[in-house]
């Protein structure tokens, strides 16, 4: 597991303990942005350039990465952008979930695999979940659900986790983080 890779687990912990202390309610009564900046903020603790919620044309403005014809996707808007502050190259986009069914998940991973395919574009992208089910099996059906998410859309599940216990409801929650690669290009590729 890369850096990276490790800090978005520990900085899904973490937001999950901030939240219930603040809150007093689990990870998945919080809002999308809620995680998305306690990831960005734990990966910009690394050393990284990190960009919240910026289009990618103003992502290769400001990391100078304007070689190459326009993408088609330049008003796209990835949760987050890391990049290297030593050599200017963008390292991964990244996209937040909260959900409880595939379409939303894979539809992230649809979008970010398409911010991927352009020249100069990262070669990593991340789709992090984080859901709640309920009931005597909770924990086997977000177990199962993750395990899904990972077999349709292709994507490499590279962590999941669950909350200690269901809550007196029966509710639990979890999360999972999806992982795409693709082969940088270049123009001349």
């Amino acid at each position: 597991m890369t850096r990276i890779e490790e800090k978005i687990g520990q900085s899904i912990r973490e937001a999950a303990e901030v939240y219930v202390g603040m809150a007093g309610w689990w990870l998945s009564h919080a809002p999308e942005s809620f995680l998305q900046m306690k990831i960005a903020d734990g990966i910009h603790s690394l050393g990284y350039g990190v960009f919240v919620d910026a289009t990618y044309q103003k992502i290769r403005r400001e990391v100078g990465l304007l070689k190459g014809p326009k993408p088609q996707t330049a008003l796209s808007r990835p949760d987050i952008c890391v990049w290297s502050k030593d050599d200017r190259t963008l390292k991964a986009f990244i996209e937040v979930k909260k959900a409880n069914h595939l379409a939303p998940v894979q539809a992230d991973c649809t979008k970010i695999e398409g911010l991927m395919r352009p020249p100069y574009a990262p070669p990593y992208g991340y789709v992090i979940a984080y859901s709640e089910a309920k009931g005597m099996r909770a924990a086997e059906t977000l177990k199962n659900r993750f395990k899904t998410w990972g077999q349709i859309t292709g994507w490499k599940v590279i962590e999941s986790g669950l909350c200690e216990a269901p809550d007196d409801e029966g509710y639990q929650w979890g999360h999972v983080v999806l992982k795409r690669y693709i082969r940088p290009r270049s123009v001349h590729d």
